[in-house]
């Protein structure tokens, strides 16, 4: 659980964003972060080689405020390294992931979601994200809580299992940084291209002493129209 002992200056919230090739969707996504209040956030963009690049992008939020860096990945990793690129730079008590297309339901999301985390002291707080641009919330089955009570140990991955491995994703979730460093402590190597979210998922799940789900709205979910190109290729 998320017992450490951190510096009085450390971030509350780490925020994972990998891109490539959609700064003006990135902008959007900054945007919100920039105007979360009543919590100390740091955001990691992790630019995974792109033709398109972020720079002035992460340069203008940086020069309004927001607390962002810009890792550049040398060559073409894809998803599942810039996430893990983003996670071994992490400095916050808390770790979460977005996507560049994605945003936040309210200005005061992530402050409920971090005062949630540390009151139930779990390693994992699973909240329900959906909502559509209005604001109002929308079931969708892979990404909804998989329990409705506490679990720990062994039986939390047992019961994802017994899911069917239902609510995979890992941006609706915050995960400590004592259970995010022990995921960063595995050899990582695999060339996985498409199934980052699955894969994270699984180990965060496997590696995890507390899983708790909560109610608190966070994440505000945009299904690409047509074929996402960009989407698909940074998966």
């Amino acid at each position: 659980m998320n017992s450490d002992n951190f510096p009085p200056d450390s971030p509350d919230l780490s925020v994972v964003v990998p891109h490539f090739n959609q700064p003006q969707q990135l902008a959007h996504v900054l945007e919100n972060l920039l105007g979360q209040k009543s919590v100390r956030l740091e955001v990691l963009v992790v630019d995974d080689a792109s033709e398109q690049p972020c720079d002035a992008v992460v340069a203008a939020f940086q020069g309004r405020g927001l607390c962002v860096s810009l890792l550049r990945q040398p060559e073409r990793r894809y998803t599942l390294a810039a996430r893990l690129r983003g996670m071994g730079e992490a400095h916050g008590r808390w770790l979460a992931f977005m996507d560049a297309d994605d945003g936040i339901c309210s200005p005061t999301a992530y402050a409920q979601a971090v005062k949630a985390a540390d009151a139930a002291q779990t390693d994992i707080l699973h909240f329900i994200t959906l909502a559509d641009k209005e604001g109002q919330r929308r079931s969708w089955n892979n990404a909804m809580p998989f329990h409705n009570a506490t679990l720990r140990g062994e039986e939390i991955f047992r019961t994802w299992l017994a899911a069917d491995c239902r609510a995979h994703s890992v941006w609706n979730k915050l995960y400590s940084r004592s259970l995010y460093q022990r995921l960063l402590s595995l050899d990582h190597h695999l060339p996985i291209f498409r199934i980052d979210y699955f894969y994270l998922t699984a180990h965060f799940l496997l590696l995890a002493q507390t899983y708790t789900p909560c109610d608190i709205a966070v994440y505000l979910y945009t299904p690409p129209a047509g074929t996402h190109l960009e989407k698909a290729a940074a998966r």
